[in-house]
């Protein structure tokens, strides 16, 4: 069941194009003339965007408020893929799709305020488009870190495919654990501003310690209380710091080797946190900023572990700049409650078009990205094998409507909320960018399979050549694609010779109704009425 916003105007032209075809020059059966539906996209048209719901409407913490769909996309390895065009690009970057949106960084009360764990960490995945165009993959779910960059820009004003790829093998992590001696862990933690600078020097000095390009951002670290009392009257303050390092798998060994020595790490550790400002709050009574150390023998040497990573892929072809090591673990990348499309980054809309987005809940290859792209589209059977429904959790062809068109399971599973629900949202009133009144997003002709005219040849699946030459002055347009079918059934027949009086057109294998079928740009309202013959039916085009 999907919800669209009543005020949604759908832009709406002459629904179909009937084709004629000259085949005489071809050894296919001839197939003279053919219906071409019109075919919609969704349009922002600068004002809003898209939003699937990840949590029901109460945004309550807990997995019990997680839809189960959200919970069966997130569970393994999971493929976003959709058709997109920039027309304008962002002020600032925005989301072309992924749960970096309007409830991510919301400041409000209400409903759009999402639920944050910790410190105003908000879980997401995202494929940005920023002010030049430019596409981006980022997640930080769990502690997953990294950027990819694509070469391909949105800047061209061209539809382009876009596919984000999540699994959980390929990458690497390496943890480490270490003491670092005189820090009280509860004056540490009721001095917020204090614990975030000690948390992003000791990030930074294990970044630079680890090397081979290792950043800020692919250290996770967590600090918990050391404290203890190793005679009846002695305590020995301390605090204990795990860190969580993403890395590439060919870099894996590189890191390794530079965590190793003991010595060095204790030394190049108690140093940074020396310099922290006002450390010297946060250190017990009776010691002094020089007598913070880290006990050589209470640092872990370095343990290799296994981690996901992520792709992005723009017609076809992979990302090549950067890297992303994604590591979910329980985390929910959609915890803001939403995975928008076309914009919505903390409530800024863009102008943007989509159509035919899909979720999977598998990874795709590249040959099968490619497979999806033909405006026909293949058996998905044929593309990705396996047992109904194939996959393909959510499938929005954004046709004129947001059905989810996805194949029903085999074993139906008596939950409520198994479909996706793509509703509209408009831009925050409250946001920078100011919205002109009345303008709304709708539906509007185009798209990359969308044909404003009869095409110059018939389309065809033989690779060798294009199909059969179009007859020149043959459009005629139709406000329905069903009127166009049913002339299309009675203007052409195989096996007859000339009808009620008109001439056979021979290079047509088969009769024709006659009269020309030139519409001039008029949409026709022909409808079959069985006492009337096709020619009175279609008079004065």
């Amino acid at each position: 069941t999907l919800s669209l916003a009543s005020a949604l105007e759908v832009v709406q032209g002459p629904e179909a194009h009937f084709c004629a075809f000259d085949c005489r020059s071809s050894r296919r059966p001839s197939q003279p003339g053919r219906c071409f539906k019109a075919v919609e996209v969704y349009d922002t048209m600068g004002a809003d965007w898209l939003t699937l719901a990840t949590r029901d409407e109460t945004m309550e913490p807990g997995d019990r408020h997680v839809l189960p769909e959200w919970f069966n996309l997130i569970s393994g390895d999971m493929t976003w893929e959709g058709w997109f065009r920039v027309p304008s690009l962002p002020v600032a970057e925005n989301t072309l799709m992924g749960t970096y949106g309007a409830n991510h960084d919301y400041q409000g009360a209400g409903a759009r305020a999402a639920y944050t764990d910790g410190a105003s960490r908000r879980r997401h995945a995202s494929v940005a488009v920023g002010p030049r165009g430019e596409l981006s993959l980022t997640t930080n779910v769990g502690v997953s870190s990294g950027t990819l960059r694509h070469s391909v820009s949105m800047a061209d004003g061209e539809w382009h495919h876009v596919a984000a790829i999540f699994t959980d093998v390929g990458g690497g992590q390496i943890n480490i654990e270490f003491r670092i001696m005189w820090l009280e862990f509860s004056k540490l933690a009721n001095r917020p501003i204090i614990m975030e600078a000690l948390i992003r020097i000791l990030r930074q000095t294990i970044a630079d310690l680890a090397g081979s390009g290792t950043a800020l951002e692919d250290v996770g670290l967590s600090i918990s209380d050391a404290l203890v009392k190793p005679t009846p009257v002695f305590w020995e303050y301390g605090i204990r710091v795990f860190c969580e390092i993403n890395t590439r798998p060919d870099l894996m060994q590189a890191k390794m080797a530079e965590l190793t020595s003991r010595e060095r790490l204790s030394l190049t550790v108690a140093g940074a946190t020396k310099t922290v400002r006002d450390i010297w709050i946060v250190i017990a009574k009776s010691y002094f900023v020089e007598d913070i150390f880290v006990r050589p023998s209470e640092v872990e040497l370095p343990e290799e572990l296994d981690a996901g990573t992520a792709q992005l892929f723009v017609d076809g072809f992979p990302a090549s700049d950067g890297w992303v090591n994604y590591a979910k673990r329980t985390d929910n990348l959609g915890m803001d409650g939403e995975l928008v499309l076309c914009g919505g980054r903390v409530g800024l809309a863009m102008g943007c078009q989509m159509s035919r987005f899909r979720l999977w809940n598998r990874t795709l290859t590249a040959e099968q990205l490619r497979a999806l792209y033909p405006c026909t589209l293949p058996d998905i059977r044929e593309v990705t094998g396996g047992a109904s429904p194939f996959g393909l959790l959510a499938s929005f062809e954004l046709d004129g409507g947001l059905t989810d068109t996805s194949p029903e399971p085999v074993f139906q599973i008596p939950m409520q909320g198994l479909e996706f629900e793509a509703t509209v949202v408009n831009a925050d009133p409250l946001a920078a960018a100011w919205v002109p009144p009345g303008l709304i997003g709708r539906f509007v002709q185009g798209g990359r399979c969308h044909l404003p005219r009869c095409p110059a040849f018939s389309p065809t699946t033989v690779v060798r050549g294009p199909g059969c030459p179009l007859i020149l002055e043959s459009q005629v347009r139709f406000n329905s694609l069903e009127s166009c079918e049913q002339y299309s059934s009675l203007s052409f027949c195989r096996n007859v010779g000339s009808s009620r009086g008109r001439p056979a057109v021979s290079s047509l294998d088969g009769c024709h109704a006659g009269g020309s079928i030139m519409s001039k740009g008029r949409p026709l309202s022909w409808r079959f009425v069985e006492s009337e013959n096709a020619s009175a039916s279609v008079a004065g085009t």
